[in-house]
């Protein structure tokens, strides 16, 4: 086994599931305005914004020093991946802002202490590599025990959890404000119950500018 390729700790991996990625990412793309000049009334966004999480690897995106082996699943995987959530030049309506949500989940092995985080770049170049601005950290040790158990997804045959988490990014003219729950709705899933809320934190521009 070649140890130094092996990923021993838990990884946040981007959720692939029902092409959420792909509608995060289009969403993404829409609102950019490259082009076009920002009516008076707008802010443009003064920094790209994303997250850092584990993607399937791909030679022609990724080093070959982001690659390693998933402990769980035995994938090649690409470490310190960030997926962007804002550019710099996007427009921030003073009545909206602009919200936007992104699902990542978490494998842990069985007896692995629930606590973990999500590294957030905000950057004001949009090139991989970046060094996180903040950090959102969480225990789900804190939850009610009958609360935990129902957010522990266990896959059939496999000795870990999958955790499903999401990161609600916030942004508006003065701020950028970001909050990470586990279970609940997202996107048009308003049926569903509430989550939880783990982690929250926010940032005026003006700290980075």
């Amino acid at each position: 086994m070649d140890h130094a390729n092996t990923e021993w700790t838990a990884q946040n991996e981007l959720y692939r599931e029902v092409g959420w990625a792909d509608v995060a990412r289009g969403a993404a793309l829409v609102g950019l305005g490259i082009g076009c000049p920002a009516p008076l009334e707008c802010f443009e966004c003064p920094f790209h914004i994303g997250i850092v999480v584990a993607v399937d690897f791909k030679s022609y995106e990724h080093s070959d020093n982001q690659a390693f082996i998933g402990m769980f699943d035995r994938r090649r995987l690409a470490r310190d991946h960030v997926e962007w959530l804002a550019a710099k030049g996007d427009l921030i309506a003073p009545s909206e802002g602009i919200d936007k949500s992104i699902r990542i989940a978490r494998k842990m092995a069985l007896d692995a202490r629930l606590t973990g985080s999500v590294n957030i770049v905000i950057s004001k170049h949009s090139g991989q590599g970046q060094t996180p601005a903040m950090q959102l950290n969480y225990d789900l040790e804190a939850l009610d025990e009958r609360d935990r158990a129902s957010l522990l997804r266990r896959v059939s045959g496999m000795n870990y959890h999958v955790i499903e988490f999401t990161l609600n990014m916030m942004l508006d003219h003065e701020a950028a404000r970001f909050e990470l729950t586990c279970g609940g709705a997202i996107g048009q899933e308003r049926n569903a119950p509430p989550g939880h809320r783990l982690a929250y934190t926010e940032t005026l521009w003006a700290d980075f500018c």
